[in-house]
């Protein structure tokens, strides 16, 4: 479920978006100043540990590693995949693949959960998506 300032947030960006047009197109140092505010924000538990952008053979990927605590995975996942498929709207960079990198409090291994943004998008933006949908279609989490 999404909460009022996590939805307060989207729909900033996307009232942003749509007056602006594609002309509003931010760059890496915006896109990092954002994510950061998102994971200090009052709501969010789940500590930002880190992000990269990068590409490898044809992906252009997004990549941020996040702490948290083990009975708030599933929030951590979302909050995370949100979080980015929003920020990747925005940018001037063509991001196609997200990863999150989770890391747990109690020090267990942590895992690490992809997607493919524009999967990402049809729930997170499009909402032409169900959770269950986007799970069972775009997310895949490998546990070492």
């Amino acid at each position: 479920m999404i909460n009022y300032l996590t939805l307060k947030f989207i729909l900033r960006l996307l009232f942003i978006g749509s007056v602006f047009g594609n002309a509003l197109d931010f760059g890496n140092k915006t896109i990092t100043t954002i994510l950061e505010r998102q994971f200090t924000s009052p709501i969010t538990t789940h500590e930002l540990l880190g992000y990269s952008f990068y590409e490898n053979k044809n992906e252009t990927i997004f990549q941020i590693e996040v702490l948290t605590d083990i009975n708030d995975i599933t929030d951590a996942i979302l909050f995370s995949f949100r979080t980015i498929s929003i920020i990747a709207d925005i940018s001037k960079t063509h991001f196609t693949h997200s990863v999150v990198i989770i890391h747990f409090i109690n020090k267990s291994n942590p895992i690490v959960a992809k997607t493919d943004l524009d999967c990402s998008k049809e729930y997170f933006l499009e909402l032409k998506k169900t959770e269950s949908q986007w799970r069972n279609s775009c997310l895949s989490i490998q546990i070492d």
